[in-house]
Formats: C-alpha cells, structure tokens, sequence
C-alpha cells in the first residue's frame, strides 16, 4: 500500500481519479483546511518559500531568501515590479537545493512588461543582471531541482532564445533539471552534471542539446521533443525512460539500453530504421510502454512478431503521420494480428481500421483501455461489431473516427466495460447498439458531436433508454 492509498483510508484525501488498469491514484482532492495546515507547517520548517510581486519587499521575505532549502518565484512581472525576481535572485543561498521559476502572463501583462521583464530574466537588451545569469548558477551551487518555466517569447518578430550559460556545469549535485519554453540551447558544460538523473525538455519546441548531454552515465529519464540522439547513447546503462526522439543510427545502440522502461521513437521513415529498431526491442526485457510513430507504410507482420512478449510490456501506441487520403496499402501497416497477448493499454492513431482487424483486438484478454484516435474507416467497414471478447476492458474511447457510422456490442462483449468516450465522432449516427446490457457502465462522455447526436441521448429521445442506467452522463456540445 502507498502513502496516498493510506491517506485515503484515512480520509484525509479525496480519490478523483484512479488509473484502471493498476488501482493508482492518479488525482486527489484535499481539504482547504488541511491545505492551509500544510503550507503553515512547511513555511514555518523552512520546507519552502514562495514568492510573488505582493512579498517581496517585505524584510522578513528577504532573509527567507537565503535560509530556504526551496524556492518557488511564481508571477514575477506586474504592478511596474518586473525586477523582483532579478533583485531577489542577487542574494545567495548555499542551502537551497531545489528552485521553480513559474510564470504566467496575461495578455495584457505581455504588452505592457514582456520587454523589460524578459531583458531581466534572459539577460538580453541592455539589461545587465539577467535573472538566469552567472550569478543564479554560482550562488545556489547545492542545487538538486531547477525547475524553469518561461513561455514562448518574442520581440518583435524574432522568438528568443533561452541560453543557459556554462556556469550550469558547476551543479554538481544537480539531479532533476526541467526547461519549458519555446527555444533553448543547453551549453557543453552540460556534460560536467555527473549526478543528473532526469533531463525533461519535452516543453521546448527547438532544443539544442550538446553531444556531452549523452556521456553523464547517470541519466535515467530523458524527456525532449523530437530530438535526434548521439550515437553514443548506448553507454547509458542506467536509463530507464527515452521520449520522443527522432528515428536515426542511434538506434543500432538501442539493444544495449537494458534497463529501458519507456520509449517512444517518432519520424520513422526508412526501411533501414525500422529493422534497426525491431531488431532491438526483444533484447529490451524490461520494457513496459512503446510508442512507434511512422512516416510511411511498413509490413506489420514484422513489426508484431518483433514487439516484446514478456509479462513487463503492457502498453503499446501505434501512430502514423499520413494523410487519411492514402488508402492504397493502409492494411498492411495495421493488420494487427500478432499482437503481444499481455498489453492492457493499446492506442491506435491516425491509421485506418479495417473490421479485420477489430476481431484481432477482441483476442487480446488482457486490455483494460483501448483508445481508437483520428482513424478511419473504409465504407465497406462503415458498419463494427463487438461480437465477443474484451473480458477486461474497462474503458473504451473513440475520438476522431471518420467514416464510423454504426456501432454494435453484441451481448457478452466489454461485460465489464466502465467508462465510454465518444470525441467528434461526425459520421456516427447513433449510440452504439447494446449498451443498455452493460450493466458494469458507470460513466459516458460525450464531446464535440452533431446537435442531431446529441438530440437523440438527451432525455425523451431515440437513445435515451440505451444510457438511461448510466450513473455519469456528461454531454458537451459543439
């Protein structure tokens, strides 16, 4: 049993929301009593210090500053103050080990501070204390958390770029280090972070990492955005998590990556990369989650026969970035029969489903979540049912499905089927046949569909008596 599991046996939280297929409490609500309970005690024990524009004068914020173990500046622009942030950061603090640089702008915060703000914290401009400056990186030397959350930035027309100076390198102890903004250029000396364990840019939209990024032997998590890695990632033993990265050469180093948990590979286009990759994912026995995105048409049959079989790997996501206008040959990318027996969570993407396939997902016994998103379906196969099987599907979600005009659960089908999502479904006609045998529905949501749909689930109409037994009904229109 974990903390938040005892804690709620205890009601001291509220579980909003748990994951369906292990029982993890995903989300929690807590009482604004307790709350306040909370943060007075975390204030009063130095746990940390937040920091706003109304504080920061005050004397007794100021000696916080340098005593505080965290640190969390949080709107630090508005009322003429832009500078706060700059000011507060001249301090030292060689006790502070973690430090989170929040910021959201409204719209008119933007026009009238962004410039002198951004002079200040980015050091560009005639701005001469910039706020991520050499000093941040020298003065908070114990540092193990950096958190930064700047936005996406322009002067004019021209975006600006987040530099991190070479300073970072002398973090030593520095363990988690997070960048959000739309451009960032991580320095050489990056490499020099011999403890850092978590490396999350997957919120910069152009990122430029060094090739010493993938010589810290350290790194277990690494989160970025369609980023090609060094050829040199195979001497990192200890990873455990790789999202997104570009197809490429570096994954003739994949096999050598054992301890991978999670890894979502995108932008594969070539024959070459695909062997390459399926040819290593067998020797990954730890891996649990994969996601594959393809540029182009590959045989499934190898694809499938190559996915791990062993009993860690439960979830797979398949994607395509082709148009839906390239029919000819769809099949053969999601003929999906092969598939490994002991995924719980499958996620279809932007591909096309074909009825044949539907009875290849029935004989999966194990799913527990299934999500068909931005497929479609060929005229000939307007018409799926679910004639047997999904024993343990707990949560179906449609979303995107063109050309899906009719649904049918035939009875024993999804018998304990919880949750439904139906999302901008356009072609659908009606509710799916047979829901009103599935007395295991606890939830429907639906989102984004014709008034004529929705006409037919409301009360006094067509469908009604179909969800009528359905505890949570949330409808939203268009």
């Amino acid at each position: 049993m974990g903390y938040l599991d005892e804690l709620a046996q205890r009601c001291m939280i509220q579980v909003v929301k748990r994951s369906l297929t292990n029982g993890r409490i995903l989300k929690f609500r807590i009482h604004d009593l307790l709350r306040d309970l909370c943060i007075s005690v975390a204030k009063r024990n130095r746990f940390f210090t937040t920091y706003s524009i109304y504080n920061y004068n005050n004397d007794a914020v100021e000696d916080d500053v340098v005593t505080s173990r965290r640190l969390v500046v949080c709107k630090a622009h508005g009322d003429g103050r832009v500078q706060y942030a700059g000011g507060m950061m001249r301090h030292s603090n060689f006790k502070a080990r973690s430090l989170l640089l929040l910021d959201r702008f409204s719209r008119k915060e933007y026009e009238a501070n962004f410039t002198e703000y951004y002079s200040n914290l980015l050091g560009i401009g005639n701005s001469s204390t910039p706020l991520l400056s050499r000093h941040l990186f020298s003065s908070f030397s114990l540092l193990r958390v950096i958190h930064l959350n700047v936005g996406s930035v322009t002067i004019g027309e021209e975006r600006v770029t987040l530099t991190i100076p070479e300073e970072i390198g002398g973090l030593i102890h520095l363990r988690y280090f997070k960048v959000i903004c739309y451009s960032c250029s991580l320095p050489p000396s990056i490499g020099n972070l011999s403890n850092l364990q978590t490396l999350d840019v997957r919120g910069v939209t152009l990122c430029t990492l060094p090739e010493s990024l993938w010589k810290i032997q350290t790194l277990a998590r690494i989160h970025c955005h369609g980023i090609m890695p060094s050829s040199g990632i195979g001497g990192l033993k200890m990873l455990r998590i790789l999202k997104s990265a570009r197809a490429g050469r570096w994954m003739r180093q994949l096999k050598e990556l054992s301890n991978l948990r999670k890894l979502a590979i995108t932008n594969i286009s070539e024959k070459e990369q695909a062997d390459m990759l399926f040819d290593s994912l067998h020797e990954l026995d730890h891996l649990t989650s994969l996601l594959l995105e393809f540029d182009q048409l590959l045989q499934a049959a190898t694809l499938f026969s190559s996915l791990p079989s062993h009993r860690n790997f439960r979830k797979l996501t398949l994607s395509s970035k082709l148009t839906l206008s390239s029919c000819d040959g769809w099949g053969t990318l999601i003929e999906l029969r092969g598939l490994p027996q002991n995924l719980t969570n499958l996620s279809l993407q932007r591909i096309l489903l074909l009825k044949r396939d539907v009875t290849a997902l029935e004989g999966l016994q194990g799913l527990v979540i299934l999500q068909i998103l931005g497929c479609r379906i060929l005229p000939r196969d307007e018409e799926i049912y679910f004639s047997g099987g999904f024993p343990r599907l707990r949560h179906l979600r449609l979303a995107d499905v063109e050309g899906l005009r009719y649904l049918r659960i035939e009875s024993g089908a999804m018998k304990d089927l919880a949750q439904l999502t139906i999302d901008h479904c356009m072609d659908l006609r009606m509710m799916p046949e047979g829901l009103e045998q599935l007395a295991s529905l606890k939830k429907l949501e639906v989102s984004g569909m014709p008034p004529g749909f929705v006409r037919r689930i409301r009360e006094g109409g067509e469908d009604f008596h179909k969800i009528q037994h359905i505890p949570s009904i949330h409808i939203n229109t268009l």
